[in-house]
């Protein structure tokens, strides 16, 4: 009996070590199973995380955009402010040309050519000796029409050539002026109307 009084008396720590073995694997698995779900749940955050990152970084760069978007448009606002002044101004400038300005020159070329054929037709020596108000006047035509310069060049050639009577200087002088200083005088005009 003796071996089986030790089975019996071996049977309660037989089944403590059993039990103490199933507890240890059935805990061994549990933490495995926390283990897991832990990892998964770390997945998990680390896969919200880079969502939130994309969509902090899509606002980000979407408010980026949007700024710059305003920027251009305050740019071209400022710009088409701008040419919309200067237009303005050039209007403005055209305005003034022509209510002012106009009637001002027009009366200067129409003055000078007067004082010019006065002062050919009343001439009587050979070169003419032009008086001190019409060089100011062909000063002042040449400021604001300097087209006519190599003309007046060629007028005060032709009249200090020295070998033309009085008569003849008179003649030429005249052709020159109507036929190619008024002419120019005419297209200045016409062209600032």
């Amino acid at each position: 009996m003796n071996a089986l009084s030790l089975i019996f008396d071996s049977l309660p720590l037989l089944i403590s070590v059993a039990g103490n073995y199933f507890q240890h694997k059935s805990a061994q698995k549990t933490r495995e199973q926390d283990y897991n779900i832990a990892k998964q749940r770390l997945e998990l955050d680390k896969l919200r995380l880079n969502i939130e990152d994309r969509e902090k970084k899509a606002a980000r760069e979407q408010l980026i955009s949007i700024k710059k978007q305003e920027h251009e448009f305050k740019l071209n606002s400022e710009k088409s402010l701008q040419e919309h002044e200067l237009e303005k101004m050039k209007l403005n400038d055209s305005i003034y040309i022509h209510q002012a300005l106009l009637p001002k020159l027009q009366d200067l070329f129409a003055d000078f050519v007067s004082t010019t054929n006065q002062e050919i037709s009343q001439a009587n020596s050979s070169p003419i000796v032009f008086s001190a108000n019409q060089k100011h006047k062909e000063i002042l035509v040449s400021l604001y029409c300097p087209d006519i310069h190599n003309s007046l060049i060629s007028f005060h050639e032709i009249n200090n050539t020295g070998t033309l009577t009085t008569e003849e200087l008179q003649k030429e002088l005249f052709l020159m002026l109507n036929n190619e200083i008024v002419p120019i005088l005419a297209t200045k005009l016409s062209k600032l109307q």
